[in-house]
């Protein structure tokens, strides 16, 4: 599990919330393969509507992947093709397994909204 933080651009805080993550091969190792898990997030500030954060609160599940490089990618809403969350981040190399990047919201438009993130175990 991971605690995560969401910023906007300007770096004000605007997302929070826990992160789990499941790795393909079972054993925590970071390969060259699938991702599942859950996220639970909660605004972290009052007044934000979706339209500058996307659908990032409440709970759901997620899927994504990571590169034998560390790279990692994670859509939030996977049943939807449209109105979707986007992480795209890197693990850190310290023990933590902490990870870091950016978010965006997308929409048939395109990206609509987005920021930083950081995650640690």
């Amino acid at each position: 599990a991971y605690a995560y933080v969401a910023r906007d651009v300007d770096g004000t805080p605007v997302v929070s919330g826990t992160l789990r993550l499941v790795f393909a091969d079972g054993d925590g190792a970071r390969t060259a393969e699938g991702v599942s898990g859950t996220w639970a997030f909660e605004a972290a500030q009052t007044g934000l509507d979706e339209q500058e954060i996307g659908p990032q609160l409440g709970m759901g599940s997620l899927e994504g992947g990571i590169g034998s490089d560390g790279e990692i990618w994670i859509n939030l809403n996977p049943g939807l093709a449209d109105n979707n969350v986007f992480l795209s981040g890197r693990f850190t190399e310290n023990a933590r397994g902490e990870l870091s990047g950016t978010w965006s919201y997308s929409t048939f438009v395109g990206s609509v909204a987005g920021g930083t993130f950081a995650a640690e175990r």
